[in-house]
């Protein structure tokens, strides 16, 4: 929207020799403003697959939904309280695990919300942890949800796969492009009422989903060391054209 800003972008793009673009989205925006289909590489985001252990069988629990991300209303943080709110209906046990928060993303505008709605006893927000510990943070959960308003192709949705969690995420960029069916639910953003619904499917059908099957598609898709050998062979391209 900044003419400035775009200006220099463009300059930038269209003078480098390759773009590496994680998402068919954000190719398609530097297709548009002027960069050849032959100099983008498309390449995800990657995960180290052996940071996450094999997926144990699930213990007869009160099932937890994981929010990993900023505390921040374009995350969606904000539509999943509502939707916690709607989901507790008394039809299900479920708790939600939120963690993310910082002294620039503080939890108590959303701890505040929580209370208005009455869901407080069903909610924890917890600051944000080092990337190590993320495996086991997962580890605990039986849900990874994902509500963003906008997205390139987020690395928690990946270490989710790599966790064996199935997902609901929604159509906001790079998810539409990894989620489906075998792996979880996309919905509009910003809709309290779909995304409750579709946190009910999930949890109502836990067992549908194979732990085991998400984290060989991880492995085999999305281990940062396949990903780093396609960028390799591509940097070799470029350098022998010199």
């Amino acid at each position: 929207l900044n003419p400035r800003w775009r200006e220099l972008i463009c300059d930038a793009l269209t003078g480098a020799d390759r773009v590496v673009s994680v998402s068919d989205e954000l190719a398609s925006g530097v297709l548009e403003m002027g960069v050849g289909e032959e100099r983008v590489l498309r390449l995800p985001n990657g995960v180290d697959c052996d940071l996450f252990p094999p997926r144990a069988e699930r213990e007869r629990r009160v099932p937890q939904i994981l929010f990993v991300g900023r505390f921040q209303q374009s995350k969606g943080l904000g539509v999943l309280l509502e939707a916690i709110d709607l989901l507790n209906d008394g039809k299900r046990q479920f708790r939600l695990r939120c963690v993310g928060g910082n002294t620039l993303h503080p939890a108590a505008p959303f701890r505040q919300q929580a209370q208005r709605l009455g869901i407080q006893g069903l909610t924890r927000f917890d600051d944000e942890v080092p990337w190590l510990q993320i495996p086991q943070v997962m580890a605990g959960a039986d849900l990874l949800v994902l509500p963003s308003f906008s997205e390139g192709m987020p690395l928690v949705l990946l270490e989710a796969m790599a966790a064996g969690l199935p997902v609901v995420a929604t159509h906001c960029g790079g998810p539409s492009e990894i989620v489906d069916d075998a792996w979880g639910e996309l919905i509009e953003p910003g809709d309290a009422i779909q995304l409750a619904a579709a946190l009910a499917r999930v949890l109502d059908n836990l067992s549908a989903y194979d732990p085991v099957e998400l984290q060989q598609r991880a492995r085999r898709m999305y281990d940062y060391r396949t990903l780093a050998e396609r960028l390799h062979s591509d940097y070799d391209e470029i350098l022998a054209a010199y």
